[in-house]
């Protein structure tokens, strides 16, 4: 059973090593398929949280699924294709029942992977569907659309992509968080593997604010290391219940690369 409140996809293989790897889903949510090409009329009802695995065989289909909401609420939508080495290029767009458009999500953080935040206007029933950007279909235009009940969060981002330190030095990063659906608290920033005798500064960035530094060490005696460090940004958000939920996100990493005449920002 996974602990973490995300799809995670890993690879598993036989143990004569004989077949090849292939992608498994791994969720704590409810999973389903999609049956047929949907309309609002015929939606398949899901609850939150779900997640769904469905395929455009044929050009211009769409795929709509019904989940009722509560007035106020935030819910997060995320599609995986491209991603899986799939061919979708996902768009998602959430609709009332009466049919009418509420919003509508394309490309996703340096992914052709759509992914989207809504607040429901209302209680009742709405339709979220997917489609492929061009009304594209065939065997490899499989998707996964996950569906999750969300409110105040943030993403994490970080523009580094290396750090040289000699022995008693130190370096800088930077770091930036952006703030999603209303949340405003404080985020503590922390450094994962990093190598021997390498500290970074404790960091938390208090409400109100959206970037920092993060200032690492090495040691006098620090030897010769190197290791590939994960940042993490953690907050504590206001989900509905009682006590506020501890939420962790990883930063997505930027750098520019230069070249002769011209640069591109990649991951």
């Amino acid at each position: 059973q996974a602990k973490n409140r995300s799809a995670l996809w890993t690879r598993l293989s036989a143990p004569t090593g004989l077949s090849g790897s292939y992608p498994v889903l791994i969720s704590p949510f409810r999973q389903t398929t999609q049956v047929g090409t949907n309309s609002i009329r015929t939606a398949k009802n899901l609850q939150v949280p779900f997640g769904v695995s469905g395929r455009f065989d044929k050009r211009g289909q769409r795929h709509l699924y019904r989940f009722p909401a509560k007035k106020g609420r935030y819910y997060k939508f995320q599609v995986q294709s491209q991603r899986q080495s799939f061919a979708v290029d996902s768009v998602l767009t959430i609709f009332d029942k009466n049919g009418k458009q509420l919003q509508r999500a394309d490309d996703g953080w340096f992914t052709k992977d759509a992914h989207c935040y809504f607040q429901a206007p209302a209680n009742g029933d709405y339709f979220v569907e997917v489609r492929d950007l061009n009304q594209r279909g065939g065997k490899r235009f499989i998707y996964h659309l996950q569906g999750e009940a969300s409110g105040p969060d943030f993403e994490l981002y970080g523009e580094y992509y290396y750090g040289m330190m000699s022995p008693g030095g130190q370096a800088i990063w930077f770091a930036r968080i952006a703030r999603l659906n209303g949340f405003k608290g404080p985020v503590e920033i922390r450094a994962e593997n990093l190598p021997k005798g390498v500290t970074m500064t404790p960091v938390t960035v208090p409400a109100g604010m959206s970037e920092c530094g993060l200032i690492f060490s090495a040691d006098q005696k620090a030897k010769i290391n190197a290791s590939l460090v994960k940042i993490t940004g953690r907050a504590l958000v206001d989900r509905g219940s009682k006590k506020k939920v501890p939420i962790i996100r990883p930063a997505r990493i930027t750098c520019e690369l230069r070249r002769a005449g011209a640069s591109a920002f990649v991951r």
